[in-house]
C-alpha cells in the first residue's frame, strides 16, 4: 500500500498589544503595522477551525522506486 505525505491546517489567530504615540486614531493604527513586533505574540483564546488538508505527495509509489532506462 503506498504512503502519502498529507499537509493538515488549521487557521488560527495571535495577537500581540503595543503602545503608539500617535496624533489620531488613524495614525495610531497605521504605526502599529509599520512597526509589527517579531516577539510577545499569543495564541488567541479561540478554537482553531477543522483542519483541512493543503497538499498530499506519494512519498512511496506502489511497487517502489522505478529506475529510468
Amino acid at each position: 500500500m503506498p504512503k502519502f505525505q498529507v499537509i493538515l491546517t488549521r487557521d488560527v489567530t495571535e495577537s500581540v498589544c503595543i503602545e503608539i504615540e500617535a496624533a489620531d486614531h488613524d495614525a495610531a493604527t497605521v504605526k502599529a503595522i509599520e512597526n509589527v513586533p517579531d516577539t510577545g505574540w499569543e495564541l488567541d483564546e479561540n478554537l482553531p477551525d477543522d483542519a483541512y488538508v493543503t497538499g498530499v505527495d506519494e512519498i512511496d509509489p506502489p511497487g517502489g522506486l522505478s529506475e529510468a532506462t
